[in-house]
């Protein structure tokens, strides 16, 4: 009876792990093959339970040196999910530390009664503490620290990793020497205190990243561009180092808006201002990011995006009738590159897709053409 206690136990830890990855996560893959690779390795973990760790010393006795196991569901969290493999890893271990974390609490409660019962009792306390705090976890983690994980600089990614690793290899470890002979009560305020450094530690690193955060939203007054209010040269420069160094791709894609020499001409420049606000504006419509817009010159203006739909939008614009005061909206020439599939560098994806931008304003020229 014990060993079926144990394994729901067991398996109820998984289900949390795979409950927080899953939610914390950019999707990969669907559910079903995401749970694929999750049940797979469960069932190997539990013939080797029923089959070898029953016949370990000490079995049962909470001692949590089988916790370490946990590392085999680091593959699939590696594998099922999408974004860079910093932040994938830093997830990861995140959940592993909260979901053993919970274990360990519930085999301290256990110890405070009836040892006869202490698998049934650790699974009851166990699944309360689950029901308690994994709601609230949720909510920290997707809206405060995840968020933080997503703007950290590669530096700041490689502490949040050393940091997630050495938490969850703690909890392993003071779970172990929480079976010495001690007082239950005592072992009990240590893990309290384990578990509050854990909690303050992972404070002080979203507090650590948020100051970083305000300190890069004062530096945005220099990265927009005044008129527009898009990225300038320098926020582009920054927004394509950072995804190049993600190793993932993207689209730049390159826009120059036809015929606007004739625009200042006809209007003046104020008019060709309020063009290219407008403009401007019409960019935003087409994608709830605005910041993946920037301003490259007068007329000319670039996006990056993963995206590759988002083309197709921009070169619809060409098919509206639009008013801007008293201008007709004159078109825009589009051109897109893929990296590191088209283009190993950034200056070669900034030539091919301006190549392809010409290349479209040409072919558009010549169907005008009587």
């Amino acid at each position: 009876m014990d060993l079926i206690f144990n394994i729901l136990t067991v398996l109820e830890i998984i289900c949390v792990e795979f409950i927080a990855i899953w939610t914390l996560s950019r999707k990969k893959h669907s559910l079903f093959i995401s749970l694929g690779l999750y049940v797979t390795i469960t069932f190997l973990l539990m013939l080797f339970m029923v089959f070898i760790a029953v016949k370990l010393p000490n079995y049962g006795n909470g001692n949590g040196r089988l916790m370490v196991l946990g590392v085999l569901y680091f593959i699939p969290a590696l594998v099922n999910y999408a974004g860079d493999v910093k932040s994938r890893i830093i997830i990861a271990f995140y959940s592993f530390s909260y979901g053993l974390a919970g274990f360990a609490m519930a085999v301290r409660i256990g110890y405070l009664f009836d040892e006869n019962y202490l698998s049934v009792t650790v699974l009851v306390a166990q699944t309360l503490l689950y029901a308690v705090t994994l709601p609230m976890y949720l909510r920290f983690s997707k809206h405060q620290f995840i968020s933080y994980i997503q703007k950290a600089c590669g530096r700041q990614k490689n502490l949040l990793i050393r940091y997630t690793i050495v938490s969850f290899l703690l909890i392993i470890a003071y779970n172990n020497t929480m079976v010495m002979d001690v007082s239950m009560i005592k072992k009990l305020c240590v893990y309290l205190l384990l578990i509050y450094f854990i909690i303050l530690s992972y404070s002080l690193c979203v507090s650590y990243l948020r100051a970083d955060d305000d300190n890069q939203e004062l530096s945005e007054l220099t990265r927009k561009d005044r008129l527009t209010q898009l990225g300038n040269r320098i926020a582009l420069r920054s927004s394509l180092d950072k995804m190049a160094s993600e190793n993932e791709a993207f689209y730049l894609i390159f826009l120059d808006l036809d015929h606007f020499k004739s625009i200042n001409d006809k209007y003046g420049h104020s008019s060709g201002d309020r063009y290219l606000q407008a403009f401007s504006d019409m960019l935003r419509e087409c994608s709830k990011e605005e910041d993946l817009f920037f301003r490259y010159a007068g007329d000319e203006f670039i996006c990056l995006t993963c995206d590759d739909m988002l083309y197709k939008k921009l070169e619809e614009l060409n098919t509206r009738k639009i008013r801007i005061d008293e201008m007709d909206f004159l078109g825009v020439s589009v051109g897109m590159a893929r990296y590191p599939d088209e283009a190993e560098s950034i200056s070669e994806l900034l030539e091919l897709s301006d190549k392809r931008m010409y290349d479209f304003k040409r072919a558009k020229d010549m169907s005008l053409k009587p």
